[in-house]
C-alpha cells in the first residue's frame, strides 16, 4: 500500500460531489435528456470549451469552479441518459 497523501480529504470529495449533484437537479430542470450519444458529446465539448475560455481569460477560480462543476454535471447527465439507459447509441 501507498503511503501518498490524497490530493484532498474525503469530507472536501463529498463537498465537490454535492456541488455537482446540486448542478444536475438544477441542469435537469433546464433541458430534457440527451436524445443520443452525439447530443450527450456536443454538450460535453461545449461546456468543456467553456472552461478553457475561462481559463484562458485569466484564471478567476470562482467561475473556473463553476464552469467545472457544470461539466461534470453534463458528465453525469451523459452516464444516465445514455449509458445506464437505453437510449440510441
Amino acid at each position: 500500500m501507498s503511503n501518498i497523501e490524497p490530493a484532498c480529504s474525503f469530507e472536501e470529495i463529498e463537498i465537490i460531489v454535492q456541488e455537482i449533484a446540486d448542478e444536475c437537479g438544477r441542469t435537469t430542470k433546464e433541458s430534457d435528456s440527451f436524445k443520443n450519444v452525439y447530443e450527450g458529446i456536443a454538450m460535453i465539448e461545449e461546456k468543456l470549451d467553456e472552461l478553457w475560455s475561462e481559463i484562458k481569460s485569466g484564471r478567476n477560480k470562482r467561475r473556473m469552479k463553476k464552469k467545472a462543476t457544470r461539466l461534470a454535471a453534463m458528465v453525469v447527465q451523459f452516464i444516465h441518459d445514455i449509458c445506464d439507459h437505453e437510449m440510441k447509441i
